[in-house]
């Protein structure tokens, strides 16, 4: 079921919950019927806090409740598509052919430290182009990790998940984004790590 998006859709649905009547909030809440139910039906304007708070006692819900506003609208259709292979990989489902050679953690750490300039530089397209090489290779480096390296490899794995989580986020595809996040701090080795991914 879809979240209530607006104010009146807000209020309507808790008012439904706590079996009111639009009559009986307006007289709990001193707020006029006509505001409610024109609230209700969307033909109202911007409603003041004091209205909102009102409102919020009577429905026994925090103010923020009724007051919040979805957390963003769907992310454009252009980008989430721009941004297939960058999911792909971080899913571990691209398609390609296998490198002819294993990467090496310095190899990595180099490709990933030559990449950080262009984030910083929001040079996006860039980074989205080799990103799939990175989560793709920080993969396979991970699953080859032998004498003690596996930690090192999932920490480097862990900062790649982390710049494809900020990424995923400007392009609000945040489901992708708190996935990232998720398999980055499964990674972190250690507890700044840890501490930078949840940041």
């Amino acid at each position: 079921m879809a979240e209530p998006c607006t104010v009146g859709d807000r209020v309507r649905d808790v008012r439904k919950r706590r079996g009111l009547s639009q009559r009986a909030l307006a007289e709990s809440s001193g707020v006029s019927l006509s505001l409610i139910k024109k609230l209700e039906q969307g033909d109202y304007g911007r409603i003041r806090l004091e209205t909102l708070h009102k409102l919020a006692i009577t429905l026994r819900v925090p103010t923020t409740t009724l007051a919040a506003q979805p957390d963003a609208e769907e992310p454009d259709r252009g980008d989430v598509e721009q941004w297939t292979l960058v999911r792909r990989a971080l899913e571990g489902t691209a398609a390609g052919s296998e490198p002819a050679e294993e990467p090496t953690l310095d190899g990595l750490t180099a490709a990933f430290d030559a990449a950080v300039p262009l984030l910083v530089a929001n040079r996006y397209a860039e980074v989205r182009a080799i990103l799939p090489a990175l989560l793709q290779d920080a993969d396979a480096l991970v699953a080859g990790s032998v004498n003690g390296t596996e930690t090192a490899a999932r920490r480097l794995r862990s900062q790649i998940r982390q710049v494809t989580a900020q990424l995923m986020s400007l392009t609000w595809q945040f489901d992708v984004a708190s996935h990232a996040i998720e398999m980055a701090i499964d990674d972190a080795s250690d507890g700044l790590t840890e501490m930078a991914a949840v940041d």
